[in-house]
């Protein structure tokens, strides 16, 4: 008899329960399907096997822990950032989010000048075109998207941090494109004022000398 009377509510239970996902261990409701509705799940984050998060050294690790206490200090510190990061970022990995592609030296295989082929000054610097090795997870549309973000962030911080004085994508006007080709995937890095070129291509090139460190 007792087991006649609990029925019911555990059917409820159930259906209750099956209407919600789990987030962080707590269960938010869904909203009821309909019968034959197609539920869409976006696909979880691409991770990509960086040398430096596979297998960092001692060094890199607490380079990334500062970038990581870095980006996070900036977020709350700044609204701007925080809606630079909901338009530009949504979507991609904390780490490509808070920590720049050019932070990633040891799968950097080449740099070279970017100079103009045509204009009024052919053979100008224009910037520089930086070549990753080709590294798992890794694909122009992802890339540039982690580019894309880097960019808005450090407009939204105008420039002006500390932590990212090495880094390319912190020079003002700077704009980045990615491409795969057969050497790799390509960054080109331009600007149009004479300085923040020399000053683009001048980080570009010292990235090289600091793989392996």
């Amino acid at each position: 008899m007792l087991t006649g009377r609990l029925t019911p509510f555990i059917a409820l239970a159930v259906a209750a329960v099956s209407s919600c996902v789990w987030s962080n261990g707590q269960a938010e409701l869904m909203p009821p399907r309909l019968e034959g509705t197609i539920v869409s799940v976006p696909p979880p984050p691409v991770e990509v096997a960086w040398a430096a998060r596979v297998a960092p050294t001692e060094q890199q690790s607490a380079e990334l822990d500062a970038l990581r206490s870095g980006a996070r200090a900036h977020r709350l510190a700044s609204p701007a950032v925080r809606e630079a990061e909901a338009l530009a970022c949504a979507g991609l990995p904390d780490d490509d989010r808070d920590v720049s592609p050019f932070f990633y030296r040891d799968d950097i295989v080449d740099v070279q000048s970017l100079r103009a082929s045509g204009g009024s000054r052919p053979g100008q610097l224009d910037g520089a075109v930086v070549t990753f090795r080709r590294v798992e997870g890794l694909t122009a549309r992802h890339l540039q998207r982690a580019l894309d973000c880097q960019v808005a962030r450090n407009v939204a911080l105008r420039y002006s941090a500390a932590d990212t004085r090495w880094c390319p994508l912190a020079v003002r006007g700077v704009r980045a494109r990615a491409e795969l080709t057969e050497r790799g995937m390509e960054v080109r890095l331009e600007a149009d004022d004479a300085d923040e070129v020399t000053e683009t291509y001048a980080r570009a090139v010292a990235l090289l000398g600091a793989r392996g460190k």
